[in-house]
């Protein structure tokens, strides 16, 4: 059975970048992060 949820990925902010964007009539601007999924080698134990 596989658990929902549980992932072997790692999230690995990559860069940050900025964003703006108008949202009812205000400029909205801010910094996110970019995301890179690594998923790591399978250990068989």
């Amino acid at each position: 059975k596989g658990k929902k949820g549980s992932y072997d990925a790692y999230l690995i902010p990559e860069s940050v970048q900025e964003f703006s964007y108008t949202k009812d009539g205000k400029e909205i601007k801010g910094f996110q992060y970019k995301f890179k999924m690594e998923f790591p080698p399978k250990k068989d134990k």
